[in-house]
């Protein structure tokens, strides 16, 4: 755990607790947070925020462990979530969207993306 860079745990933490909160919100106690999450649409679905909420717990424990596919992953969640956001335009939420963009850029470093060998 040592060489794993600072901002990636604290990725890996922020998708853990985004699992973990989407997982209770499968039990209707999320409310009005379940807009902070990609996949919310998936929430009317039957199972869908389990689904989603499991597929964050993987990401954050794939993160820690620097797997590839915990990269690409985490990519496409967060590209999803920036697709939906801004199709809220002129109603987008900025500060989620600023977020996102922020992790795209991180993620996609050149330092980073040795880490994850991609």
């Amino acid at each position: 755990m040592a060489d794993v860079p600072l901002g990636v745990i604290i990725l890996s933490v922020l998708n853990l607790l985004a699992g973990v909160l989407i997982l209770v919100g499968s039990f209707n106690f999320l409310g009005p947070l379940s807009w902070l999450f990609a996949g919310t649409y998936l929430m009317s679905l039957p199972h869908g925020a389990t689904i989603v909420g499991l597929l964050y717990v993987l990401i954050g424990l794939g993160l820690l462990a620097l797997a590839s596919w915990a990269w690409w992953l985490d990519m496409i969640f967060v590209l999803i979530n920036i697709i939906i956001l801004l199709l809220d335009f002129p109603a987008v939420a900025w500060i989620p969207l600023i977020v996102n963009v922020i992790i795209v850029l991180y993620l996609n470093q050149g330092s980073i993306r040795r880490r994850f060998d991609v």
